[in-house]
């Protein structure tokens, strides 16, 4: 048996329980990637901007439009919320867990 692809395994697991736990399992996978992005960014006080979040190991490679429909989605859901007006705001994490 493999046991890197067991511990994988195991910590997928985990994760899937956490993320239930969280209440994020009805999130699709781009959604849940820009939230930790947000969460491990989030320093409380601080607005997080577009640039940061697309930039950001975990959604880098997603593309634009997925990225933009995703976001969306977290701020309707309440996830996230737009801070100002413009279309330059930034954002922040509005779920603290």
């Amino acid at each position: 048996m493999n046991t890197s692809l067991a511990r994988l395994a195991d910590l997928k697991r985990v994760l899937l329980g956490m993320e239930r736990d969280l209440g994020l399992q009805s999130l699709a996978e781009p959604e849940r990637l820009i939230l930790c992005a947000a969460a491990l960014q989030d320093a409380g006080d601080i607005e997080l901007s577009v640039a940061a979040l697309q930039e950001h190991q975990l959604t880098v490679g997603l593309p634009r439009s997925t990225f933009f429909k995703a976001l969306k989605t977290l701020i309707s859901t309440g996830h996230l919320t737009k801070v100002g007006p413009s279309k330059r705001s930034g954002y922040t994490l509005t779920t603290r867990q």
